[in-house]
């Protein structure tokens, strides 16, 4: 629970940074600066991104293929005659 307690925490962290860079005057910047200003708010978009994934992530439940759910009670439990095919 405390993983998603500071993923949120950072994700507020991170769109507030990347606010302030957006809303960042660039009229007497050099074009190294800008291009410096344009790589951490590109790493800030992924960081949002990657946490967003990870919330959401971690909000829902592991779904299992159709496919699984309906063959795995079937694998034969003797591994020597079972070699990589379903029981029947």
């Amino acid at each position: 629970m405390t993983d998603k307690v500071q993923a949120k925490q950072d994700l507020e962290f991170c769109s507030a940074e990347l606010s302030k860079y957006q809303n960042l005057s660039r009229s007497g910047l050099t074009r190294m600066e800008m291009l410096t200003i344009d790589g951490i708010m590109i790493k800030l978009k992924e960081r949002i991104k990657n946490l967003r994934l990870a919330l959401h992530l971690q909000s829902e439940p592991a779904l299992l293929h159709k496919d699984l759910k309906c063959k795995a009670p079937l694998i034969d439990p003797n591994l020597r005659r079972n070699l990589g095919k379903w029981s029947t």
